[in-house]
């Protein structure tokens, strides 16, 4: 369920490198993991109680997919650094 959710944004993601704005493409990217970081950090949404699927599992699809897809090691290590300051707990 938290998959689907945000699979839309990580298609867009997908479309910013396509068309080489890949700046906008690792904003966007960070936006989702730090979203996923703080909604299971934060949130008493009941929606975690309904979804089957783990934002921590989420979180590292994502992750996996932006290495696996755009191979730029300069961008990832830029959002690895950022995942490290805002999703302390699960870098």
């Amino acid at each position: 369920m938290v998959e689907e959710t945000i699979r839309p944004y990580w298609q867009e993601v997908e479309r910013y490198w396509k068309v080489g704005m890949k700046e906008e493409a690792l904003r966007c990217c960070l936006g989702i993991l730090v979203g996923l970081y703080n909604f299971q950090m934060e949130s008493d949404s009941t929606f975690k109680e309904w979804a089957e699927d783990d934002p921590r599992e989420a979180f590292c699809w994502i992750r996996g997919e932006w290495e696996r897809e755009f191979k730029d090691k300069t961008r990832t290590s830029r959002l690895d650094a950022e995942l490290s300051k805002r999703c302390p707990k699960w870098v």
